[in-house]
């Protein structure tokens, strides 16, 4: 596909998240896309997985934003470097974190590099200082390894 081409796909997938548009988000992803956190070790696969991604992060952080900040693509990727804002009012229930809420605001540069295949998000590599994101909601940083 035109570089282009991918660009709008990623676009449109922030405009969706940032409007909690869940069913808009996921007919961007692929049925076999395998979405992983490297920062957390955390994997999330096909929609369904992008869905309980989107759900923890918008129940923890229910006002969230991204602000699109650098984007770059060619026939097969996209790299885009973001800020992810928000407060953090409810739990937050990631396979590798598990937090209460503080109430503290959150701001942090994320990076995620996808490869897209016939107009679907096949894959995404998700980058972020899981050490900085916890200091700024004041939660102890150790991540806890689902069993």
């Amino acid at each position: 596909m035109p570089a282009q081409d991918n660009i709008n796909i990623v676009r449109n997938l922030f405009d969706a998240i940032n409007n909690h548009q869940l069913d808009r988000a996921t007919a961007l992803i692929d049925d076999n896309a395998e979405w992983i956190d490297v920062a957390t070790g955390d994997t999330f696969r096909g929609p369904r997985g992008f869905r309980q991604l989107s759900q923890s992060w918008w129940e923890a952080f229910p006002d969230n934003t991204i602000e699109i900040t650098n984007l770059f693509a060619d026939e097969e990727s996209v790299c885009v470097e973001y800020i992810g804002r928000g407060t953090f009012t409810g739990p937050l229930r990631w396979p590798s974190i598990q937090a209460q809420p503080t109430g503290r605001k959150l701001a942090i540069p994320f990076c995620d590099v996808y490869r897209i295949e016939h107009s679907k998000i096949v894959s995404a590599r998700e980058y972020h200082d899981t050490a900085t994101m916890m200091g700024q909601l004041g939660v102890p940083f150790g991540l806890r390894r689902a069993a």
